[in-house]
């Protein structure tokens, strides 16, 4: 075998490799589309193939059925997201560009409170958020995740912010700009892309936790998103598997035009952030 046909049956074992990889990627989403779009009966004939002809009946009644849900979790994700962002660029800022007593100190508190295991911090935090009377609130489940989601925000963002041309800040301070008006007008604009990185890393991580939602929230009106589809297959309110499935759907069409919105500067971040880390 030559040099030439051992890099072609390379190049086929790849792409092999990829295609199997984006079926059994793929194939999910597929199935839960085109169940959700079948009658009962025309599932129980037709199971994996797309429907003769759709019905989107299902698909309305999942959406009125899990609508209250996702606006929870979009209030909770994005609230989140938002406070993170608050808290994490005025401080990301000042870690990178500004000299001040304990900030190597705090940088590395920030940082080291990536590596304690959630379960550690589970009981405590509990126990925080009832002392606080925050208990079957929606800001009950916000706050504990801002808190968890500082470690990351910070590290993610001091990279981007780091690879910044030290002469803009210098520029700027010496034209006589504030730090506040330099963190807004030239920081912030170069450094959309981070930021939707950091957003988005914080709204799949929101929008997907189950146990936490689940432990503090116990009214059926205030559930996250992710902890009530899991009341879904024993709900009388679904009577067959393609409501069912229009259900988890439903569930999911918010997260998916979220990120399909953000994806362009998702991956512009992480590529930025690839290159000059």
């Amino acid at each position: 075998m030559t040099r030439m046909d051992g890099l072609g049956i390379g190049r086929l074992l790849r792409f092999i490799a990829l295609v199997l990889l984006s079926v059994g990627t793929l194939f999910p989403l597929y199935f839960l589309v085109v169940t959700a779009l079948k009658t009962n009966t025309e599932f129980a004939t037709n199971y994996f193939l797309p429907p003769l002809k759709p019905d989107f009946s299902n698909l309305i009644e999942g959406m009125g059925l899990m609508g209250r849900f996702v606006m929870n979790s979009v209030f909770i994700s994005l609230m989140t997201t938002l406070i993170i962002l608050l808290v994490v660029v005025p401080a990301v800022y000042a870690f990178t560009w500004l000299r001040f007593p304990g900030a190597p100190i705090l940088y590395t508190v920030a940082i080291a409170s990536l590596m304690v295991p959630p379960v550690l911090t589970f009981i405590p935090q509990y126990i925080l958020t009832r002392q606080l009377n925050l208990l079957n609130t929606h800001w009950g489940v916000i706050l504990p995740f801002v808190a968890t989601g500082i470690g990351l925000s910070v590290y993610l963002l001091r990279t981007f912010f780091a690879a910044l041309p030290y002469e803009l800040i210098e520029a700027a301070r010496i034209e006589g700009a504030g730090e506040m008006r330099i963190l807004r007008t030239i920081v912030l604009p170069l450094t959309v892309p981070s930021l939707v990185t950091v957003s988005v890393v914080q709204i799949v991580t929101t929008w997907n936790a189950f146990l936490w939602p689940l432990v503090v929230v116990s009214s059926e009106s205030k559930r996250a998103v992710s902890v009530a589809v899991t009341f879904l297959s024993g709900s009388s309110q679904v009577p067959d598997t393609p409501a069912l499935m229009a259900g988890y759907l439903a569930a999911s069409i918010p997260l998916i035009l979220i990120l399909s919105a953000l994806m362009r500067f998702f991956v512009r971040g992480m590529t930025e952030g690839a290159l000059k880390g």
